[in-house]
Formats: structure tokens, sequence, C-alpha cells
């Protein structure tokens, strides 16, 4: 919620409802420009960011040697491919919900997801850009050497989660996790 009192003016924006109290037109054009503004700003840079992302999420698939298929469908619709046993695999809308579910929580990009089957479960290795532009430089080192950090999410154990490295190889256009 945003208040904002002058004399004798109050407004209160919510997400349903906007009240307003005021004796001047003017004030009321000012702090409306304002927060349009405000709002317009913020979603320019989101969008900027979110481009760099993808970028940078390209540049990495084009590291890691995937399909020029995978690519191409990453970059004209953000479409994510997956890989199990470096067979290239299209998201079930569960692993869909659980990409979305996590660049939502972490501001992040997913560009790739890894599955495998585990004496610990059920495991999706989501290889993403994150949204700190300094660690990139790093991230592609390390995806260079084939031990990227990844967010790894165990469907058996949801408590198994997590963040870390793992490695990894290229294979016939798609991914394996060796370790």
């Amino acid at each position: 919620m945003l208040g904002i009192a002058a004399s004798s003016m109050i407004l209160e924006i919510t997400s349903n409802n906007l009240a307003l109290t005021a004796s001047s037109e003017i004030y009321v054009l000012v702090v409306v420009q304002f927060v349009q503004k405000l709002f317009y700003v913020t979603r320019k840079d989101e969008n900027s960011m979110k481009e760099k992302m993808k970028k940078e999420a390209i540049d990495r698939m084009n590291i890691l040697k995937l399909h020029p298929n995978v690519i191409k469908e990453f970059s004209n619709s953000g479409k994510v491919n997956l890989s199990l046993n470096a067979a290239l695999y299209y998201l079930n809308d569960e692993q869909l919900a659980r990409v979305q579910e996590f660049e939502q929580k972490y501001n992040a990009l997913v560009y790739h997801v890894i599955q495998n089957h585990t004496q610990f479960g059920e495991l999706l290795s989501f290889l993403y850009v994150s949204q700190y532009t300094e660690e990139w430089e790093y991230d592609r080192s390390d995806l260079k050497e084939c031990y990227p950090l990844v967010y790894v999410a165990n469907l058996t154990d949801e408590i198994c989660s997590e963040f870390g490295h793992i490695e990894i190889r290229p294979c016939v256009g798609g991914v394996i996790r060796t370790y």
C-alpha cells in the first residue's frame, strides 16, 4: 500500500481500490503522473534485465552445444527443454510449473533442465541465469568446466532440494549429469 498525505490531500492505492480525496486537481495530477512513471520505470527496468538474462542464457546454451532447435525455441518463444539421458524432451505441465515457481521465487531464468532418477529420488536440475550480473562471468567459467551452479529440485523428497554444483557433460545436443 502506498499512502501519501499532503495538507488536505490523502491518496491511498491498493491492488483492488483507489480512494482519493483532494482539495486541488493539480495535486492529484502530479501524484498520478508520479505513480505512473514509477511503475513504468520499474517495468522497463525489469524488461531490460529479462532481455539481458535471456541473451546470457542463449550464450550459455551455445557453450553447452545444445541442439540448435533447442536454442532457437528458447530464443523465439522462451520454451525450455529437458535432457533425460541426453535425449531432449519438452517439459510436462508439472515440470513447467516447478520451473515457473523457481523463476518467480528467485527472480531467475531457467534455460535448460536435466532429469535424473537416483537413489535420492527423482531430480530436476535447473540450469539458470540469476539476476546478479556480477556473477555471470564466474557462472560461464563454471559451465565451461562442466561444473555449473544449479538448483536441484528433488521431486521425491522436497526437503532435499537445494542449490549446488553438479558435474555435467554435453552429449548429442542434450546434457547428461555425471555427478
